[in-house]
């Protein structure tokens, strides 16, 4: 992926409100990467922050993958 290389920084888009239950109020969140426009639903803070690290250890390996092609 082209992208990792021209960019030496990420950003995401994290959107989270909160919707009333019956009993509790609890926090929605969306995480979108603004280049590629995917978007992901989640519940918990937590579930937002493991996303992040998942999208930039991707990143971090795609270069390792590619040597490996070249070699």
């Amino acid at each position: 992926m082209a992208m990792a290389e021209e960019f030496p920084y990420r950003v995401f888009i994290v959107r989270c409100w909160r919707e009333q239950g019956r009993e509790t109020a609890v926090w929605r969140f969306v995480l979108e990467n603004p280049i590629t426009r995917e978007q992901m639903a989640l519940t918990d803070l937590a579930d937002v922050k493991q996303a992040i690290n998942r999208q930039l250890q991707k990143i971090a390996a795609a270069p390792a993958e590619r040597r490996k092609k070249k070699t």
